[in-house]
């Protein structure tokens, strides 16, 4: 439940401007996303809104590189 709802709030903060989606990449959010996915993999809720946040993140331009680098790519191909 934790998770979900951590990983909801990430999104939405993630849905922002660039420098809004800079500030929550800078808190740890690609980590925090991808350790909740990777640690409930049979949560569906947790890997739907898990990949909104990356999607969401990957969507800035000055960010996309980060999602692939972290493994976000692995994470969503996972996730489905």
């Amino acid at each position: 439940e934790v998770q979900r709802a951590g990983c909801g709030a990430l999104q939405n903060m993630a849905g922002g401007s660039n420098v809004c989606i800079q500030a929550v990449v800078d808190a740890g959010a690609l980590g925090a996303a991808l350790a909740a996915m990777g640690g409930h993999a049979a949560d569906a809720e947790v890997q739907r809104v898990g990949c909104g946040t990356l999607q969401n993140i990957a969507d800035s331009g000055a960010c996309n590189q980060a999602v692939v680098d972290t493994g976000g790519a692995a994470a969503v191909v996972a996730a489905m």
